[in-house]
């Protein structure tokens, strides 16, 4: 149960397509098992560099340090073949109801 203060991470990446965002999250839930009990992932459009592309926000809310947050984004730029992923990192007070 969450219940206090904890974190709201999220990863910007672009949503390359249907096949490859699938292969990502499984592969994210597989590599960090235990780690990403839960996600929400939402689809949308983005702006980088001027260009228009399809975009995934991927987003945790629990427990986890900027160091696994980090190792996290640098899965997601690899996988994803992206020169670069945004990541924020928000002090939240949740509760699950």
């Amino acid at each position: 149960m969450i219940t206090g203060y904890i974190v709201r991470v999220r990863w910007y990446t672009e949503d390359v397509n249907k096949e490859q965002s699938d292969m990502l999250i499984g592969g994210m839930l597989f590599t960090f098992n235990g780690e990403l009990p839960g996600l929400t992932v939402i689809k949308g459009r983005g702006v980088w560099k001027g260009g228009q592309e399809n975009s995934l926000v991927i987003e945790f809310i629990g427990d986890m340090d900027y160091d696994k947050a980090h190792e996290i984004a640098e899965y997601i730029k690899g996988v994803n073949g992206q020169e670069s992923v945004l990541m924020t990192i928000e002090p939240i007070l949740a509760e699950l109801v």
